[in-house]
C-alpha cells in the first residue's frame, strides 16, 4: 500500500491532463482500495490518505463521489447491481445545473427525450455511466435518469478546467430534447431522489472535508510549519469523529443534521499554507498541490460558462 502511495504521489504531475495515465492509475487504485460505502467507515479513509499521503485531492474527491455520492444514490434510485459492474468502473451525478436551463425528460413514444443543462460533473469525461436528475413534469420533484456514458450524443459531454483537482477530469452537460441511447428512468419517486441526494452529499462534503485537511497537513509539513501541522492533527481528529457519525446515520437510513466543523478555520489554515512559496521545502511534484488549495472552488464550484 505505502509503495502505491508513494507512487501515486510521484506520477501527480504526469496525470494531469493524460487521461490515459489518470485511467491506468484508477484501475490500479481500485484494486488496493474498491470504493465503497463500507470503506469509508474507518478511521482514515482511503480518500485521506491520497490527499495526505499522495498529495492528489483529484483521485480522492473522484473515489469519494464513487464510494458515497454516485453508488449509494444507484442502489437507492434502483439502478441493478450488474449495470454498476466492475468496481473500477467509475460514475457520475449530474445533478448541479444552470437554472436558466433546467434539465427536462419525457417520454416520446418509447424514447426518453432530455433537454437542459448540467453544470459541473465530476468524473464526467471519465465516466462509464451517469446518473441525471431530471423534472418529469412541472412542480413535481426530480426523477433520475440512468445512461450509459458511450450512449451519450457526441459533444453532449464538455470539459471544463477549475484551475485546480486536474488529475480527475470534470465537466458539463448539455442536452437538447435528444435521446442518450441506453437511458433508463428509474423507479424511485422525486422525493427518493432528493433524500438521497441530500442525505449522500453531506457525507460526500464531510469526506472531501477531511481529504482536504489532510493535504494541508501535508503541505504543511512539506514546508515547515509545526503549529499549523498540530492544529491541523487536532481538526482532522474532530472531522473524522463528525464523520464516521454521519456515515452511521446516513447508512441506517437516518435523517442527517448539518454541522460539524466550520470550515472557516480549515479556510484560513489553507490560506496561511497557500501564501508561502511552493519551492519552499517541497519538490517540483509537490508543487500542483498547492493548486488544490483553493477551498471556495471546491465547495461551491461554479465554472465559467464557455
Amino acid at each position: 500500500m505505502d509503495d502505491f502511495l508513494s507512487r501515486l504521489g510521484a506520477g501527480l504531475s504526469a496525470r494531469r491532463g493524460d487521461r490515459s495515465r489518470r485511467a491506468a492509475a484508477w484501475n490500479e487504485l481500485c484494486t488496493h482500495f474498491p470504493p465503497s460505502i463500507e470503506a469509508c467507515e474507518v478511521e482514515t479513509p482511503p480518500s485521506t490518505l491520497f490527499a495526505r499521503d499522495a498529495g492528489d485531492l483529484g483521485v480522492a474527491v473522484l473515489w469519494i463521489v464513487q464510494a458515497a455520492l454516485a453508488r449509494p444514490i444507484a442502489a437507492e434510485t434502483g439502478i441493478p447491481p450488474e449495470r454498476l459492474s466492475p468496481l473500477s468502473s467509475i460514475g457520475a451525478l449530474a445533478h448541479s445545473e444552470d437554472p436558466a436551463r433546467p434539465m427536462r425528460f419525457w417520454m416520446d413514444g418509447r424514447e426518453i427525450k432530455l433537454s437542459g443543462r448540467k453544470k459541473y460533473i465530476t468524473g464526467g469525461m471519465d465516466a462509464d455511466w451517469i446518473i441525471i436528475t431530471a423534472l418529469e413534469k412541472e412542480g413535481e420533484g426530480p426523477r433520475a435518469v440512468y445512461v450509459p456514458a458511450a450512449g451519450l450524443p457526441a459533444g453532449a459531454l464538455e470539459e471544463i478546467d477549475l484551475g485546480m483537482l486536474r488529475t480527475t477530469s470534470h465537466a458539463r452537460l448539455t442536452l437538447s430534447e435528444q435521446s442518450p441511447e441506453g437511458a433508463v428512468p428509474l423507479p424511485a419517486d422525486g422525493r427518493t431522489v432528493r433524500r438521497a441526494i441530500k442525505r449522500w452529499g453531506m457525507v460526500e462534503r464531510a469526506l472531501i472535508l477531511e481529504a482536504y485537511a489532510g493535504l494541508c497537513l501535508r503541505l504543511a509539513r512539506l514546508i515547515g510549519m509545526p503549529d499549523i501541522q498540530g492544529r491541523l492533527d487536532e481538526l482532522m481528529a474532530s472531522i473524522s469523529s463528525s464523520r464516521r457519525g454521519l456515515i452511521a446515520a446516513a447508512m441506517a437510513g437516518e435523517r442527517l443534521a448539518p454541522g460539524g466543523l466550520d470550515i472557516a478555520e480549515l479556510a484560513c489554515i489553507a490560506s496561511s499554507i497557500g501564501d508561502q512559496a511552493p519551492g519552499a521545502g517541497s519538490g517540483a511534484e509537490d508543487e500542483p498541490s498547492f493548486d488544490d488549495l483553493k477551498l471556495a472552488r471546491l465547495f461551491s464550484p461554479d465554472p465559467p460558462r464557455a
